[in-house]
């Protein structure tokens, strides 16, 4: 499944991306893989809570060779859903940090 978040500067898009990628490592306990960093020691709340891989790769590692490697050694196959891939356009010419 595809999802685009689209909308106006402030309308909460990186708010909302940022509960899911959240939830994916900490309640469904899915592998997020994405273009930026995040805190894991926020997320986990220092080591407490428990929390599936977090995978950062710049948009020049983030290749479609790297995804079907990852999928290979990481997935069941024939089930989906066991990886979240997050891309930002928007860090490509705004600073998110």
């Amino acid at each position: 499944m595809i999802t685009l978040y689209s909308g106006t500067p402030g309308s909460g898009k990186s708010l909302h991306l940022a509960r899911e990628v959240r939830d994916e490592l900490t309640i469904r306990k899915k592998t997020v893989i994405a273009n930026f960093p995040i805190n894991m020691p926020y997320i986990t709340k220092q080591g407490k809570r428990k929390a599936a891989g977090f995978v950062y790769l710049p948009n020049d590692k983030l290749t479609v060779d790297y995804l079907i490697d990852h999928a290979r050694s990481h997935h069941t196959a024939g089930k989906e859903g066991q990886t979240l891939l997050v891309k930002i356009t928007a860090a490509l010419t705004v600073n998110l940090g």
